[in-house]
């Protein structure tokens, strides 16, 4: 994730701190979980500091409220989120999340030649959010 993933998607950060240009490849290799991740791995604990292992260890920094995916009626289930500049091999598996202030336009398409036209990704996934 980038440093504006969160605020752009309108998840809350609940405790310790977002992504920032700390988080690069040549330093420790950070996460931030979702408020169930939390309660499942570290109940009743604080989570930040703690470390845990996928694939490579990582520390928890932060804690973000939950974001609800199959059904609005569900919670928001267990997310880990990675700093992009410390993932960078797992590109494939990238969206492209936008925020625009205006209505949706033709900016889509601009926005996917300007990441094709410099990368050798061809196509991500972009999700929008629009604010009118």
């Amino acid at each position: 994730m980038s440093p504006d993933y969160f605020n752009v998607m309108g998840i809350p950060l609940r405790a310790g701190r977002l992504f920032d240009d700390r988080d690069t490849a040549a330093t420790e290799s950070v996460v931030i979980i979702s408020e169930a991740t939390a309660r499942k791995y570290w109940p009743g604990e604080n989570p930040i500091g703690q470390r845990t292992v996928h694939k490579t260890p990582m520390t928890v920094i932060g804690v973000v409220g939950g974001v609800r995916g199959g059904s609005l009626r569900e919670e928001g289930g267990e997310q880990i989120y990675r700093a992009l500049p410390q993932f960078l091999f797992a590109l494939h598996d990238t969206a492209l999340v936008v925020s625009t202030a205006g209505p949706q336009g033709r900016w889509p398409r601009r926005c996917g030649r300007c990441c094709a036209s410099g990368s050798r990704i061809i196509r991500w996934p972009m999700y929008a959010r629009c604010r009118q």
